[in-house]
């Protein structure tokens, strides 16, 4: 975790290692998921659906990003993490994120 004075503290592609070094992180964008579950696990996989380049061609492309794979012990941890996010997100932002049916 990163100190309140740290001028790094903010920065969202700084993430500390396991002996508190900070290091960077680089992110991949991504515009669509999707979940699913086996037995053993869930995935959500990160996609950029991006347009075509071609004139002619009027399909999209979908790129597969990053696939994440989470044990059902982490997933209810990962879905309120998420959820205090959002509602974090809102508050400070002071916008209302569209509820995006599946």
């Amino acid at each position: 975790m990163q100190a309140m004075n740290d001028p790094n503290a903010n920065d969202p592609n700084l993430i500390d290692d396991d002996e508190g070094q900070a290091s960077t992180m680089v992110g991949e964008y991504a515009n669509y998921i999707t979940v699913g579950s086996t037995q053993t696990e869930f995935y959500i996989d990160f996609f950029q659906v991006v347009p075509s380049a071609a004139a002619e061609d009027e399909h999209e492309h979908v790129i597969p990003v990053r696939r994440l794979l989470v044990s059902p012990m982490l997933m209810r941890g990962l879905m309120r993490a998420l959820e205090e996010e959002v509602d974090n997100y809102e508050a400070t932002y002071h916008l209302t994120l569209p509820t995006v049916e599946s």
